[in-house]
């Protein structure tokens, strides 16, 4: 897993200032509400939109650019803000959706996949592929690239130990995630129905009960 990036700056009102060395650029103003306890913030990054959101001192706000940005803000005065700002790699916020599946944390077998075992598997992932295409707008490249995905996710069912696939099809779900996301939330939504799916083949024909 990534670690994660911290770092805190105070922010004058009407300045913007980068963090982790340009990665992500964060304005701060007083918001039109007049709650002196209270800020307007602008996230943006490279190649990215701008996101907005008013925060009040003590508390916090997740950004997603990519990977998940949380901004808590500490002190406020007249003049500026003190921000405290952690990167969340987003595999973290996988973590948190597929290590509670019976897929992805059972024990690191070197065995192979019976076939039964493949025949449900193969099943779940055909069904989880066309619900993904129907569900989101994908370019070219990315309906290439989600079709090689779950085609490599299928080939190495019958070559790979259990153990091998796991790690396989966690990395691939965590891309194909990734590149069907607009935000934090999407991509949560699309772990739990990716662990939904998988995780209907029962624990018996995958050998973990």
């Amino acid at each position: 897993m990534l670690a994660r990036r911290k770092e805190r700056q105070n922010v004058r009102f009407g300045e913007t200032v980068d963090f982790f060395d340009s990665d992500l650029y964060v304005g701060v103003k007083p918001t039109t509400s007049g709650d002196s306890q209270r800020v307007a913030i602008d996230v943006g990054r490279d190649g990215f939109g701008t996101q907005h959101q008013d925060i009040c001192r003590g508390e916090s706000h997740t950004f997603f650019l990519k990977n998940p940005y949380e901004i808590r803000v500490f002190n406020v005065s007249s003049v500026s803000a003190v921000l405290n700002v952690t990167e969340l790699p987003i595999v973290e916020t996988a973590d948190t959706v597929f290590q509670s599946s019976s897929i992805f944390r059972g024990a690191d077998e070197n065995e192979n996949f019976s076939d039964s075992e493949i025949e449900a598997l193969r099943s779940q992932l055909d069904a989880l592929e066309k619900k993904i295409e129907e569900l989101y707008s994908f370019s070219t490249a990315e309906a290439d690239y989600t079709r090689s995905a779950f085609k490599l996710l299928d080939d190495k069912l019958a070559t790979s130990s259990k153990a091998s696939w796991r790690q396989t099809a966690y990395g691939v779900l965590v891309s194909v995630g990734l590149s069907v996301s607009v935000d934090l939330e999407q991509a949560v939504s699309f772990f739990n129905m990716a662990e939904s799916y998988l995780s209907s083949t029962t624990n018996y024909l995958l050998g973990n009960g």
